[in-house]
Parts: C-alpha cells; structure tokens; sequence
C-alpha cells in the first residue's frame, strides 16, 4: 500500500486534479528562433506592418490543458515552451508521464526541432 492509499483510506484525503508544467528553452543552431515561431504568426497580424517581425509569443489555453510559445528572454537565439496539464485525480502518475513526454514529442516535432544530446 502507497502513502498516497493510507492518506486516502485512513487520514479522510481527497484528492484534486494534478498540475503539471514542463518549461523548456530551445536554441535552433542554425536559423533565427523567429524561424521556428513564424508558422505560427495569423497573416492577418503579419500583414498589419511591411517589415519583418522581431519576435512574437503565443498562448493557447484549452481546459485542462496551456502552451506558451515565446522569445527567449534568458537564452539567446532561442524560444521558451512552456506545456501545462491538469489531470483528474483518479490518473495514475505513469500516465501523466506517458502524456507530458507525449505534449513534449509533439511540440518538438510541430516546431519541426529535433533534439541534440550531448
């Protein structure tokens, strides 16, 4: 029996809805992060100036669930990814690994970065 059980069934706990957030910098080696953020820009907005964009930021906020895509204000050329979740209390922690590694694989690849280890 976990911790978790013995509060549950002997101490009268009751669970919440788990948090998670995953924060991340991604420094492109051979293009501009602007690159990596410009599919993302409405042609609408990208039209409102004839210049090129400095740098932009997106949030979208679903229930349950946040991204945040912005300029990195800590690393250069780079971008801050920012994944949250929430999880009914009933999911099991190994789940909510599998779905934040998931949210994690998913962005990389629509950013279309691949991750270098070294």
């Amino acid at each position: 029996m976990t911790v978790l059980e013995v509060l549950i069934e002997n101490g009268g706990v009751e669970l919440g809805n788990k948090s998670t957030s995953l924060a991340l910098h991604i420094q492109p080696k051979n293009i501009p992060f602007r690159e990596l953020l410009q599919p993302f820009l409405a042609p609408a907005l990208a039209q409102l100036e004839n210049s090129q964009v400095h740098t932009m930021a997106y949030v979208v906020k679903w229930k349950g669930r946040r991204i945040m895509l912005d300029g990195s204000a800590a690393i250069a050329n780079a971008i801050f990814v920012h994944l949250e979740r929430e999880f009914e209390p009933t999911v099991s922690f190994d789940d909510m690994k599998q779905a934040i590694f998931n949210d994690e694989a998913t962005i990389l690849k629509l950013l279309n970065v691949e991750e270098i280890t070294a």
